[in-house]
């Protein structure tokens, strides 16, 4: 393939629609002649794990088309089988350029069907290699858990039956909608609905949040059109939102884009808008409704006092409207601005280094075979890996895998002081005249006090020290309404000689480990 036209010549191996037909009717015979629904697992109750043990891995493509992580692309190109389900034709051919032999959950809907029975069966064929103990990775469009019944009914059920099953996130409309319109859920708030279930179970909208609204093209809908659908019981969800904002709210009309270049749908129309027949022709399957907040939620004097952010007898300013102003140059902003006059990187700032852990992390998203044995043997999986610069303990971190623990090693901070440099740190810290030292030191060019050579590692040590002692703790301390006051002496050289009093009464035998007072 010509590198400066990529793409520019068909696919060397793509299968036929014979090909697929003929797969899934192998596929349908072995699942009809499979055991019925009194298959161990399948009535409900907890069965003994099955054998043999199979995987599930269940991926989401995103909104625009083809947008696997190079982690994602692996897993479909390593897993035994391969089932997919999106609405994108572009990433219908990604998958089957990658994997001629994978299977089309689409052929499973029909006109005459109900969509659960669809959703059901959907499961049911990606369950059958699990079952034999295979690998599979099914694909569904958006995210694979945000309005797919199928993905979580096998996902729980694989479980059930003692299979691995894990469900990888994907870019959602949701996710999409907000970055294209600019909405933040956090200010004020979100509520989110599925249109027909919105109107069947009578929700409860709240007018002072972003309300966003699902499947809008199919209220009413329990079938599937394969030309679409016509939204005639659209005017019912029009008439339930002009019971709650009026006729003159805005809605915006929203689809994501699915291919670069292109831009996508935000149609904004108000709600009275919505009643005309040309509009509601622009409704599809893919549209989901936004509509902004109406009114302003005031904050409530009681529990402002109660989180302590304001005193008792404090007024507290209404909102200016429903939702947070972000774009202004106030008094506060252009104090922001004036703090670069003399801005300096925070000595406290974590300056990420290239460490040996976090390129063991890269790698395991990218080498399958590392992934599964770091998943049987984990201390394995490192060590067959390890380059001589990972340390002990970021081994032993890695090897946990807890994520709290494998960020940690990759962050290169727990590489310990040598006792010498512990040693003089503390000193540093407790003694003036080991700090004089220092200073006529670096005055007078030396290397750092005994520190670790030009001293760049001061401040990594200085924070493990800092995080097993106490002493730079002591004081008073005590909450503004004066019911709790703690006094801390931390001794540097004598732990057991630590003084802790609460209330005036002496607490016996304190422990401090790691910036935890016991």
């Amino acid at each position: 393939m010509d590198p400066n036209r990529p793409y520019g010549r068909p696919f060397d191996r793509f299968p036929t629609r014979r090909e697929h037909e003929d797969r899934w009717a192998e596929l349908a015979r072995a699942i009809a002649a499979a055991p019925g629904p009194d298959r161990p697992g399948l009535d409900g109750g907890h069965a003994e794990p099955a054998t043999p043990k199979g995987e599930l891995t269940v991926l989401g493509s995103g909104i625009e088309a083809a947008g696997f992580t190079r982690a994602d692309e692996r897993l479909l190109r390593e897993a035994d089988h391969v089932f997919h389900c999106v609405a994108d034709p572009v990433t219908v051919v990604r998958i089957k350029a990658w994997r001629p032999d994978s299977y089309d959950l689409g052929v499973l809907y029909d006109d005459a069907k109900d969509r659960y029975l669809t959703y059901v069966q959907m499961s049911e064929a990606i369950l059958h290699f699990v079952r034999a103990g295979r690998r599979v990775a099914a694909v569904f469009y958006g995210h694979p858990g945000v309005f797919v019944l199928s993905s979580h009914r096998a996902v729980r059920i694989a479980r059930r039956e003692g299979h691995a099953a894990v469900m990888r996130p994907g870019i959602s409309a949701l996710d999409v909608l907000c970055a294209d319109l600019g909405v933040d859920p956090s200010s004020p708030g979100m509520q989110t609905f599925e249109a027909s279930d919105l109107l069947i179970r009578g929700r409860r909208i709240d007018p002072g949040l972003h309300l966003v609204l699902w499947q809008v093209g199919l209220v009413g809908e329990l079938g599937y059109q394969r030309t679409g659908f016509f939204n005639h019981r659209l005017p019912v969800l029009v008439d339930r939102l002009e019971e709650v904002y009026g006729p003159d709210h805005a809605v915006v009309n929203y689809i994501g884009a699915r291919y670069r270049g292109t831009a996508p749908v935000t149609d904004r129309h108000t709600v009275a808008g919505l009643r005309d027949r040309a509009v509601q022709r622009t409704v599809t399957s893919a549209s989901t409704w936004y509509l902004p907040p109406a009114v302003a939620a005031p904050a409530d004097p009681r529990m402002l006092e109660r989180l302590g952010l304001i005193r008792p007898g404090q007024t507290v300013r209404p909102p200016t409207g429903p939702v947070r102003t972000v774009d202004d140059y106030g008094p506060r902003e252009l104090a922001a601005l004036d703090g670069f006059t003399d801005f300096h990187v925070p000595g406290g700032y974590h300056w990420q280094e290239d460490t040996p852990a976090a390129r063991f992390v890269l790698a395991l998203g990218e080498d399958g075979a590392l992934r599964e044995r770091f998943v049987r043997e984990p201390e394995a999986a490192v060590a067959s890996w390890a380059p001589p610069d990972l340390a002990d303990a970021e081994r032993a971190l890695l090897a946990r895998r807890e994520d709290a623990a494998m960020q940690a090693a990759a962050k290169g901070r727990y590489r310990r002081p040598t006792p010498e440099a512990a040693r003089r740190l503390r000193a540093l810290l407790t003694r003036k005249s080991e700090a004089r030292a220092l200073l006529r030191s670096v005055r007078d060019g030396g290397p750092g006090g005994g520190l670790g050579g030009d001293g760049s590692n001061i401040r990594r040590d200085l924070d493990t020290v800092l995080a097993e002692a106490l002493y730079p703790w002591t004081g008073l301390y005590g909450t503004p309404d004066g019911d709790l006051d703690v006094y801390v002496l931390g001794r540097a050289t004598d732990p057991p000689r630590h003084r802790i009093h609460v209330n005036g009464q002496r607490i016996t035998a304190p422990r401090h480990d790691h910036g935890v007072l016991r």
